[in-house]
């Protein structure tokens, strides 16, 4: 993703999985007016998560699970950030093929949005079949205020090799917002993957979701936008 194309599209907040980016190369990596956190990738293996801020955002960052903490592969952050008085809670999750995540360690309540890639299979996105993760998605959204951000016209997310086209990369959000929360897929940055852009509409005032299209710091990206009352 090029900083010009952040500040072209006055993204507010991106996050990119697999970034591939270790603490001491974060310094290669000029993002100008966005402050940014690092989930370091994990040894040799595609991993890590990238999250910028824009400059004046009030935001409050936690890495809640790195890929070699524990049996579960998941990796996980959470992003508190507030905006025209509206509290928001992102997570952004990298499930990585194969894996069974437990996604127990979400606290889902208000103005909270789940977003990122998780390989997960279910018949309720357009899959044929149902794996470990779909399944596991498919309980949380049983159990939770949460909701899945999806249209079946929506353009898929992922190529395959032999040109098959799946969604592996999901939008959940809160009950409270999902009615207000839209899901665009745009051009594919250069990856399998298209990133996905949350539009997030406040009272009267919508957030139009943009974001770059290209991306050398990662294979894949996902990029969250927020716009709040004005």
């Amino acid at each position: 993703m090029h900083p010009t194309n952040l500040q072209t599209y006055d993204v507010d907040i991106f996050t990119i999985m697999e970034a591939n980016v270790s603490d001491d190369k974060l310094k290669y990596y000029q993002f100008p007016g966005y402050t940014l956190y690092n989930l370091p990738k994990y040894r040799q293996v595609a991993s890590g998560i990238l999250t910028g801020v824009k400059d004046g955002l009030t935001s409050h960052y936690d890495q809640i699970k790195s890929m070699g903490s524990t049996q579960d592969k998941c990796e996980i952050i959470r992003l508190n950030v507030w905006k025209c008085q509206n509290h928001f809670k992102i997570y952004a999750v990298y499930n990585p093929p194969q894996n069974c995540p437990k996604f127990d360690i979400l606290n889902i309540s208000h103005k909270t949005i789940v977003q990122g890639d998780f390989n997960a299979h279910s018949t309720r996105w357009d899959y044929k079949d149902t794996n470990i993760a779909g399944k596991e998605i498919e309980d949380m959204l049983n159990s939770n205020t949460l909701e899945l951000i999806y249209c079946n016209e929506d353009p898929a997310t992922y190529l395959l090799y032999n040109g098959t086209r799946t969604t592996p990369d999901l939008l959940l959000a809160s009950s409270d917002i999902s009615e207000h929360t839209h899901r665009k897929i745009i051009d594919d940055p250069g990856s399998g993957h298209k990133p996905v852009i949350a539009i997030i509409s406040i009272g009267d005032s919508p957030t139009f979701g943009r974001a770059p299209m290209d991306s050398p710091a990662a294979t894949k990206a996902k990029r969250t936008e927020m716009e709040g009352e004005k």
